[in-house]
């Protein structure tokens, strides 16, 4: 999900091309910034409804057995929570950069969340939120720590294969350094 700089506009292709996608939950963080895409096919008027509206919560943990695994978790309203993966150092290089470590402890990191039809990639769900001050923190420090760990990428892939083959979503929740409710202060989330 390594797209440049563009305008993200409803009913128009993601990234300005129609293609097809598979279906998928996907976090990344890039020079645009944190974004968050779902790409499902036969959206239902509910998980819509969800995505644009209800609440958003979200967790991010650092797996650091070998090559560290950025795992970022999402749910909106009575959506199941997902997991993404994410990599420091699979996003290409002119697209990748460090977030930033506020000096500031109030501040908040922008996400933009993306809805797309897998059938075209047309957008059919946009949303921003902030990420609480400590999540924000927090999940800015896990990139900048898996940006300065050595990366093997067979490593990485081994460390994936066996968090997805040995955890549950629920177990991984349970693992998460960080928490937060989109938009929110920084108050304990009940997960």
């Amino acid at each position: 999900m390594n797209v440049n700089k563009y305008a993200i506009v409803m009913d128009e292709p993601f990234g300005g091309v129609a293609r097809l996608w598979p279906e998928t939950v996907a976090y990344n963080f890039n020079q645009n910034g944190h974004m968050l895409l779902y790409a499902y096919r036969d959206w239902r008027p509910a998980e819509l409804d969800a995505i644009r509206e209800r609440r958003a919560s979200f967790t991010c943990a650092l797996w650091f057995e070998t090559s560290p695994v950025l795992i970022f978790q999402s749910r909106f309203g009575v959506m199941p929570w997902s997991d993404s993966f994410f990599t420091y150092h699979l996003v290409p290089d002119d697209y990748r950069r460090l977030p930033e470590i506020y000096a500031n402890p109030d501040e908040r990191a922008i996400c933009s969340i993306v809805g797309i039809n897998a059938d075209d990639g047309v957008v059919v769900a946009l949303r921003v939120l902030t990420f609480s001050p400590s999540f924000t923190r927090q999940l800015h420090a896990a990139i900048v720590r898996q940006a300065q760990a050595r990366f093997d990428e067979a490593e990485y892939n081994d460390n994936y294969a066996y968090i997805m083959k040995n955890y549950t979503t629920r177990e991984l929740r349970r693992r998460a350094a960080a928490s937060c409710v989109g938009g929110a202060d920084d108050r304990p989330a009940a997960f």
